[in-house]
């Protein structure tokens, strides 16, 4: 599931600050995360959970992407996805012939990335649009 949106004029030191709010709050959520300076005013923030291969096998991990490109109108493009949406479907299609309930496992894991992604994206937008200092 992807997020988008345009965002009004903003100075670079707004995307930065927003930037490093995603990745702290990636940080908070025990993911390994990183804010990457791409130039041209593009910022790229990126985590994934530190979990165990177990996790990763039922489908309870967790990634998200989170780019702030700046426009040449001097907007910003804020843009939030996640992975590993294929990873819940094969585990919820092998967990399902083991047991029917089993199924819920992915499906829970999918609605948590889906909520990590709302958050992040939020965060990163109120910082955005908060006045400059």
């Amino acid at each position: 599931m992807i997020r988008k949106a345009v965002l009004m004029p903003v100075d670079s030191k707004q995307t930065i600050r927003a930037a490093e709010a995603a990745r702290a709050f990636m940080s908070l959520r025990q993911m390994d995360a990183a804010a990457v300076d791409m130039g041209g005013g593009t910022y790229i923030v990126r985590g994934r959970c530190r979990c165990g291969r177990l996790t990763q096998l039922i489908g309870m991990d967790r990634m998200a992407t989170l780019t702030l490109e700046a426009q040449a109108d001097g907007r910003v493009l804020l843009t939030a996805g996640g992975g590993r949406w294929l990873d819940k479907l094969i585990a919820g299609a092998v967990l399902a012939f083991v047991h029917p309930l089993l199924v819920l496992i992915p499906l829970y894991g999918a609605v948590r990335q889906t909520m990590l992604l709302d958050r992040i994206f939020r965060i990163a937008r109120l910082r955005i649009t908060e006045p400059p200092e």
